[in-house]
């Protein structure tokens, strides 16, 4: 089975190659777990979860097929979160996905201690 015949595999290895040491360090070292790994025609995604005492946190990764790279993270399991956070990543490279993953989990650290803060 090549690339070519089958869209959603290619999707999913492009992903998921993007996803160096860096990047799997910097998710563990703030509580993420992968929840769901999934793809189509349009790209991958995967789902990541971190909670804590003041409640949980869902970061998605969607590799699209033209090449770029989104991060949305929200905090709650639902759609209308309270507080997110979107970055889209025109680089083609696991750097480039590891810098931005670095500005998400600053954004959470920094949401984290506003909430314990009030």
């Amino acid at each position: 089975m090549t690339s070519a015949s089958c869209p959603t595999l290619a999707a999913m290895r492009d992903l998921t190659s993007q996803l160096d040491a860096t990047a799997e360090s910097l998710l563990d070292a703030h509580g993420f777990a992968m929840t769901e790994l999934s793809a189509s025609e349009r790209g991958a995604t995967a789902r990541y979860r971190a909670s804590d005492d003041g409640g949980t946190w869902v970061l998605a990764l969607h590799r699209r097929t033209e090449g770029t790279t989104e991060l949305r993270l929200g905090e709650g399991e639902d759609a209308g979160a309270r507080m997110s956070l979107s970055i889209q990543v025109e680089r083609d490279d696991a750097a480039g996905l590891a810098r931005s993953l670095g500005l998400v989990v600053s954004f959470l650290s920094f949401a984290r201690q506003l909430r314990n803060a009030a």
